[in-house]
């Protein structure tokens, strides 16, 4: 990562010292924006991806400690260096805690915080390395275990059409489960192949400008009548002046169909699942909501994680969490966010935006 890809937020409530550290930043080359408050820091890292935060701890409204928890909560890979003017020992040790990768009193040299920039940077640079060995051995580890899957695949195929002389009516019971569990992993197996290529930005995005109005009434259409024959009622909400968004159609139908493959998994009979869109002045944002079981505290954090095992109430089915993965790496790779609310008991909802 160099200078110019490092983008910045600075966050403090004290004008000239916002702008202070804005110039500090620019004439390094870095893309800065700042934040007045809390509230603000935690509205543009939902639009916008950051590298590395500058947060004042004590600000009016939402203070730098509850930043720091939303970051953690919503896994927004950004690095934190916190600025107080407090030398106090345990609150350092609390951001830490919470997620922060640096810590530094006020009055700030602008030798020091550099210094630490720089550092980071290198810090990202090396896992970014370390992924990259870790895709390629993945993704050439995933490619071959397609072979051994498309042999079996097709071997089933054979005995169930009886090529290899009669089948009883329990082999053929049996071969279904065969043929089942083998699409099962066929799917995840390629799950697991998007994720890595998503992640390693192997996966070119074919942009075109996109009426997602229609695209979102395409998908739910598909989807209504799976939710139907399960007692769910699926509806969409169209907004007025609704803009077309240049993205790659194919990804953002993927995000609404696991999105919504998700909400049916987790929502009972007789429940609702809402798709809502809204235009925002740089962004356009598609909340799926639903009235299911909800997300315990304990796994809010890990929502977006490669694997996470989360257990529906509804059918005590596993989710992999591959998923919510692709979703979360699909929207990024458009300079989207996306992110969740819920409680348990109250239903979840996912949102996610797209620039304009």
């Amino acid at each position: 990562m160099d200078n110019i890809k490092a983008k910045m937020l600075v966050v403090d409530d004290e004008e000239t010292f916002r702008m202070l550290l804005k110039d500090i930043l620019a004439e390094e080359g870095f893309p800065v924006e700042t934040a007045v408050d809390g509230d603000e820091a935690i509205r543009k890292v939902k639009e916008k991806l950051f590298d590395i935060m500058l947060l004042d701890l004590r600000m009016p409204g939402k203070d730098g400690i509850e930043v720091l928890k939303f970051c953690k909560e919503q896994a927004v890979n950004v690095d934190i260096i916190v600025l107080t003017g407090v030398d106090d020992i345990r609150i350092a040790v609390d951001c830490m805690k919470l997620g922060a990768s640096e810590f530094m009193v006020k009055p700030v040299d602008a030798e020091s915080l550099l210094f630490k920039i720089h550092s980071i940077m290198r810090a990202r640079e090396a896992e970014e390395r370390l992924r990259n060995l870790e895709t390629q051995y993945t993704t050439t580890l995933l490619l071959d275990l397609r072979t051994p899957l498309n042999g079996m695949r097709t071997s089933v195929g054979y005995f169930m059409k009886g090529w290899a002389g009669p089948v009883t009516p329990e082999q053929e019971q049996l071969l279904h489960y065969l043929n089942d569990s083998s699409e099962h992993m066929q799917s995840i197996l390629d799950d697991m192949i998007d994720v890595t290529k998503l992640e390693a930005g192997k996966i070119s995005l074919a942009k075109n400008s996109v009426d997602l109005q229609n695209l979102i009434g395409s998908v739910c259409r598909r989807f209504e009548v799976q939710a139907r024959s399960v007692g769910i009622v699926l509806q969409w909400q169209e907004a007025d002046h609704f803009p077309a968004v240049s993205v790659d159609a194919e990804r953002i139908e993927q995000v609404l169909e696991n999105l919504l493959n998700n909400a049916l998994r987790f929502t009972s009979k007789g429940g609702t699942i809402s798709v809502i869109s809204n235009a925002k002045p740089s962004a356009v944002q598609i909340s799926v909501v639903d009235t299911g079981s909800g997300i315990s505290d304990e796994n809010m954090p890990h929502l977006f994680d490669k694997y996470k095992h989360v257990v529906g109430k509804k059918s005590k089915e596993r989710a992999t969490g591959l998923g919510l993965a692709i979703c979360k790496k699909i929207v990024e790779a458009h300079n989207g966010k996306i992110w969740a609310e819920s409680k348990p008991g109250s239903g979840a909802k996912f949102h996610f935006t797209l620039p304009v």
